[in-house]
Formats: C-alpha cells, sequence, structure tokens
C-alpha cells in the first residue's frame, strides 16, 4: 500500500468517523422500528435501545378479569419475554450494522460503499 500524506489520512479518518456515525445513526433508527406482537393482549411492553423500559401499559379491564396474582403473572411474562426478544432483535441489528467481524455484518446496509479506518 502506497504512504498517505498526513492531508490523505486526515481525510480518510475523518471520512471513517462519518461513516461510522452514520452506521450507528441508522442502527439506532433500526432499533427504534423493532415492532413486537404483544406477549398478552391486556399489555403492552416497549424498550429502547439502551434496554430501557419506555412503554408499560395494562389494560383497564385487566384489573377487573384477573386476579392480582394471575395479572403478576402476566405482567412479569410480558416484561420478560418482550426484554428477551426485543434484546435478541437489538444483537442481531447490532451485528448488521456495527460489528465488522461478525458474520451477519452487512458492509452495504446504507446503500453506500463500506469506509474502513486507515490502519
Amino acid at each position: 500500500m502506497t504512504q498517505l500524506s498526513d492531508d490523505e489520512y486526515v481525510a480518510r479518518v475523518e471520512d471513517g468517523i462519518a461513516h461510522w456515525r452514520a452506521r450507528n445513526r441508522a442502527w439506532m433508527d433500526a432499533c427504534e422500528k423493532i415492532a413486537l406482537d404483544q406477549v398478552h393482549p391486556d399489555v403492552t411492553v416497549r424498550f429502547d435501545e439502551n434496554g430501557d423500559l419506555t412503554v408499560f401499559e395494562v389494560d383497564d379491564d385487566a384489573l377487573h378479569k384477573y386476579t392480582n396474582t394471575e395479572l403478576e403473572q402476566i405482567m412479569t411474562d410480558a416484561l420478560r419475554q418482550t426484554r428477551a426478544r426485543f434484546a435478541e432483535q437489538v444483537r442481531n441489528l447490532y451485528a448488521e450494522y456495527l460489528s465488522p467481524g461478525d458474520p451477519r455484518f452487512k458492509p452495504d446496509v446504507l446503500g453506500v460503499p463500506y469506509v474502513e479506518l486507515p490502519d
């Protein structure tokens, strides 16, 4: 490989940083679009890309349909299962967007050529 001038090296690094910032933004956008089926029709659960709970809603009718113990189990199952399924999808998206060493990595996921940082 030919030796890069300082300006060429800096330009490649800047291009690489811009590319990886775009990949990170695209990954975050993809995480926001994850749509999972509800585990139970009376409980709605949603997590963000950091694994933080953002939505937890229990239908008002559920308070009358189930005993406290049943409702507790329904809510626990909904939280656990949704969190596990969401985390799996986030990991898969992370591999596609941000993990070049992973076989699931998609270099062209942005629709532009993949930019590697120079050595």
